[in-house]
């Protein structure tokens, strides 16, 4: 079995402009099963992250972060029993925009005007490149949405 987890931690900041607020409030694990060495193609999976703002004036905006790349290949990795398991988290389904922290070819969300009083998804997209070898067992990883406003 093979899991990877999506922990949030988030920043909170009212602008000049207003007294708003913004806040993450949920956050849907970026998990997935097992994964197959000998598979041509690469695992997918999707979670998401929900905020929720309120009090926001029209000049207001957001940005989501993931935190960085963890290696020098570009990819992240989860820890497992002998080597570690590259994977990716995306802000589209494609797969093709690394959503990060800006830095390293990476994007973040954002910026956007944020919705007032209402909650607000924003999927996560992930892919595990295909034939990696990897010994059986469980792999994690930990990541930290930020949100700033």
């Amino acid at each position: 079995m093979i899991r990877a987890f999506v922990v949030a931690a988030f920043v909170l900041a009212t602008s000049a402009a207003s007294a708003g607020v913004c806040a993450v409030t949920s956050v849907t694990a970026v998990s997935f099963g097992a994964y197959d060495v000998f598979a041509a193609a690469p695992l997918v999976f999707a979670g998401s992250v929900t905020y929720e703002c309120s009090d926001v004036d029209p000049s207001d905006r957001i940005v989501i972060e993931i935190d960085g790349i963890a290696d020098a290949t570009g990819w992240r990795s989860m820890a497992g029993p002998r080597s570690p398991l590259a994977y990716q988290l995306y802000l589209d389904a494609a797969r093709t925009v690394v959503w990060g922290n800006g830095a390293g070819g990476s994007a973040t969300y954002g910026p956007v005007v944020p919705v007032g009083g209402s909650p607000t998804t924003i999927p996560i997209y992930g892919r595990v490149p295909a034939r990696q070898d990897v010994t059986a067992g469980a792999y994690d990883d930990a990541v930290v949405v930020t949100l700033n406003f």
